[in-house]
């Protein structure tokens, strides 16, 4: 049985392992005999000993990963449930290490309205909570993410003049080639980054309608293609892709979660 047993220590196949796992008898001898010496040079009292210890390390490890998950959690449950009052001043940790603080002065409620009665639009209820904070938001460079325009800089650009007249608008809806064509081309955006490789910006209303409109003749339905409205677009310079965000709320959660990296390294 000894020398059986030597057999499969010294092998490398896979079934005469478990084999050997499955034989009990044999098993408690390969572990507790003399073999264990014999093919290691340690005592079965060490081998034991070893054993112990690798599984107490995987207790530890079982009860450690458990205690980073639940952090996580309550990191991600904090983020979510933060009010924009909350949420704004996390990103604080991003600032330049000269700077005392990204954040700027909150802008005015009518600030905000002389820019809706300028820009013909209501501009995104989120988007305003966030103006109603800091009115603006200074470049982020340890994730290097863009900062935010002042309310009183926002305007209406055209997407040629811009490069990306490019773009189709399929409002983040998988198209074959042919739907993607007939989808309406960005047309004016407005823009509320500040100039960098990465920008964000709406797309007017009527743009979102029309490529709506297309979307359900090509047969998306109406969970797919959402409300009309203003919608926010993610776009870097060095990406082929447009990202189409769900709301500005969503990209602020993210520098949230970013700035929570940051402040943890």
């Amino acid at each position: 049985m000894k020398t059986l047993v030597r057999e499969i220590l010294g092998s490398e196949q896979p079934t005469l392992w478990r084999q050997l796992a499955c034989w009990r008898n044999v098993a408690e001898l390969a572990v507790a005999g003399s073999i264990v010496s014999e093919i290691t040079g340690r005592t079965s009292e060490l081998a034991e000993q070893d054993a112990e210890l690798v599984n107490q390390v995987l207790l530890s490890f079982s009860a450690t990963s458990a205690t980073v998950q639940s952090r996580r959690r309550g990191a991600e449950e904090k983020i979510v449930d933060a009010p924009m009052s909350t949420l704004v001043p996390m990103l604080d940790v991003l600032k330049w290490g000269s700077h005392d603080t990204i954040l700027r002065p909150p802008a005015s409620s009518a600030a905000i309205q002389e820019a809706e009665k300028r820009l013909g639009i209501e501009l995104p209820e989120d988007y305003k909570q966030f103006l109603l904070i800091s009115n603006g938001i200074e470049f982020m460079p340890s994730i290097n993410a863009p900062g935010f325009k002042p309310v009183e800089e926002l305007k209406w650009q055209d997407a040629e003049e811009l490069g990306l007249d490019g773009f189709h608008v399929d409002l983040g809806c998988k198209t074959d080639p042919a739907e993607y064509e007939r989808l309406p081309k960005m047309g004016r955006v407005l823009v509320i980054s500040d100039d960098s490789e990465e920008q964000l910006w709406y797309v007017e209303l009527d743009t979102v309608v029309e490529a709506i409109r297309v979307l359900k003749t090509e047969g998306r339905s109406d969970d797919v293609v959402g409300e009309p409205g203003l919608r926010v677009v993610f776009w870097a310079n060095y990406l082929p892709d447009l990202e189409w965000l769900k709301s500005f709320r969503g990209y602020m959660e993210g520098l949230a979660r970013k700035a929570g990296e940051v402040s943890a390294t």
